[in-house]
């Protein structure tokens, strides 16, 4: 689907625009991932997804990331944990999880 509105992302590399998250390729499929603003760990059913993506899609011309609104040095850490290699952003601080019906704001107030 086409998305015109500007969202940025906390990627390791600084900010990045939604479009250059893409690497190369002309599809980006974005996992959101449960792992919110105050949590440690990760969803255990999106933990269980996760490792299973690795090296999964790449050979379809898709390039593939999770999203999550936690912060960036606890994804990368939980990462690191588990031993994953893809691509994990953060979203917070942005309307994407909004936007996208990830859930709805009220949802994301009362947590």
């Amino acid at each position: 689907m086409r998305v015109d509105k500007e969202y940025t992302f906390e990627a390791g590399e600084g900010a990045k625009a939604l479009s250059e998250l893409f690497g190369g390729h002309t599809q980006l499929l974005v996992f959101h991932f449960m792992f919110g603003p105050e949590d440690t760990e990760g969803c255990p059913g999106c933990s269980f997804m996760a490792h299973h993506v690795d090296d999964a899609v790449e050979q379809r011309d898709v390039a593939f990331l999770a999203a999550s609104r936690g912060p960036l040095e606890r994804l990368d850490a939980y990462k690191r944990r588990m031993g994953w290699s893809f691509p994990w952003v953060s979203s917070l601080g942005s309307d994407f999880n909004v936007d996208f019906a990830v859930f709805t704001e009220e949802e994301r107030r009362t947590g």
